[in-house]
């Protein structure tokens, strides 16, 4: 292209994909295609445009921005699918019923980890929940400055299902395992 770039030539298309007059925090790529295109300009040109596009809108609407922010992090984590198309009932209690489950099993597991981490040798416990949280923290800040969606939190699901393995220990302590 060359240009030197650090990851993709669509980072600036997607971030005015989240943050422009008609966002609503969902996907809107019409919007992206709609922005005139002056004769000439490369694709790094154009995403870097998009992306100043986006930041400058964020600047002069930082309440809009915030709120989108907010709703857009409320779509990362819904348990049901943002889509309306899969709204159907029970398409949406097949998706939600295990997130749930899964996301109050790893708050449980939390808990647990926070209250036998105190004393000597226990900081282990403090890291581990810091080390499984801490990509959720990051995936959840970035998809509230860009598009988000329930798929997005895939990445962050296996992290929170050893948390939730973590919690439901006290439910199902060691040792009784059902016997063949």
């Amino acid at each position: 292209s060359g240009h030197f770039l650090v990851t993709t030539t669509r980072a600036g298309a997607s971030l005015y994909e989240a943050l422009n007059p008609q966002a609503d925090g969902g996907p809107m790529l019409n919007v992206v295609c709609e922005v005139p295109r002056p004769p000439g300009m490369d694709e790094v040109e154009r995403d870097r445009q998009l992306g100043r596009l986006a930041v400058r809108y964020a600047l002069d609407h930082p309440g809009r921005a915030a709120w989108l922010g907010l709703v857009k992090l409320g779509r990362f984590w819904n348990p049901v699918p943002n889509a309306r198309e899969f709204r159907s009932l029970l398409f949406a209690a097949v998706i939600a019923v295990p997130t749930v489950l899964v996301l109050a099993a790893a708050l449980l597991g939390l808990r647990r980890l926070f209250r036998t981490s105190g004393g000597a040798g226990r900081a282990s416990l403090g890291e581990a929940a810091l080390i499984l949280l801490l990509p959720g923290v990051y995936y959840s800040l970035l998809h509230m400055a860009f598009v988000a969606s329930i798929r997005y939190r895939e990445a962050v699901m296996p992290l929170l299902v050893v948390l939730a393995a973590h919690g439901l220990s006290v439910v199902w302590p060691r040792g009784r395992v059902a016997s063949r």
